[in-house]
């Protein structure tokens, strides 16, 4: 929401705040009157409900982190100090269990094992496998598709009103 700012961007990506502002300023292009449904809400202290909808307009006007006149710098700045303050488990985690879903699907769902320890086993040739060729993780959605669909889910829904 506006009150509150933009989103976590704690993605382990060294530009990971400038890749964020990229998309936001994609997105800032579209009309003041596009409708944004967020996922979640932080809601801010001094605000006393929740709040799932927003405009373009209201973001582009009112947004703590983004309002006109931040430049990229500053929000980068803004938004890196910022993530030193925020529990990290979400992204952790979501590595975490991206990483289980990849063992349970490539070694353990057809598995036999005669046991725990052959289970273990199997985890730790996995794990030694795996750790051969480690990929960070990297930021890769395209604003121009993230504004294409938002597009379209706006004719949509101007459409149905």
């Amino acid at each position: 929401m506006p009150d509150y700012g933009t989103a976590r961007c704690d993605f382990p990506a060294v530009a990971a705040a400038a890749t964020l502002n990229r998309s936001i300023q994609r997105l800032l292009t579209l009309s003041d009157e596009t409708r944004v449904f967020l996922c979640h809400d932080y809601k801010a202290p001094e605000r006393k409900t929740f709040a799932w909808e927003s405009t373009i307009g209201g973001q582009r006007r009112e947004n703590v982190h983004i309002h006109s006149g931040v430049s990229e710098a500053d929000f980068i700045a803004l938004r890196e100090a910022r993530e030193r303050t925020l529990d990290t488990s979400a992204s952790w985690l979501n590595a975490v269990e991206g990483f289980f879903a990849i063992l349970t699907k490539r070694r353990l769902k057809r598995g036999v094992f005669k046991g725990v320890v052959d289970l273990q086993a199997a985890i730790n040739r996995f794990v030694a496998d795996h750790n051969q060729q480690p990929k960070p993780f990297v930021w890769t959605p395209d604003p121009d598709k993230i504004i294409a669909a938002a597009t379209r889910g706006h004719q949509v829904l101007d459409s149905i009103r």
